[in-house]
């Protein structure tokens, strides 16, 4: 697997562990992670210990989303020849 791959592997798998503790929060609390983060930057929550990790969890998950669009959009070229030489083909729309 090429570094580029690598990379973005490392990114999808944060993500989707962080959506996975970020999912129990929202169960439990019956309310969307985006949302829960608009209320509490309105200062509208109590910043109960909770709340901060859920807050914290939360940006972290962002910050690895811009990551990974800002790694996919300049390794773009790299990612797709990755792609193909191990046997998935990949198209982009121009």
């Amino acid at each position: 697997m090429s570094p580029e791959l690598r990379k973005l592997s490392r990114l999808i798998n944060d993500m989707q562990g962080l959506e996975k503790e970020l999912h129990k929060y929202e169960r439990k609390y019956r309310l969307r992670s985006q949302d829960f983060y608009r209320l509490a930057h309105g200062g509208k929550l109590e910043q109960t210990p909770e709340f901060l990790v859920w807050l914290g969890m939360y940006e972290t998950l962002l910050a690895r989303e811009k990551e990974y669009h800002r790694l996919l959009k300049s390794e773009l070229a790299p990612i797709v020849t990755a792609l193909n030489r191990e046997g998935k083909v990949v198209r982009v729309a121009a």
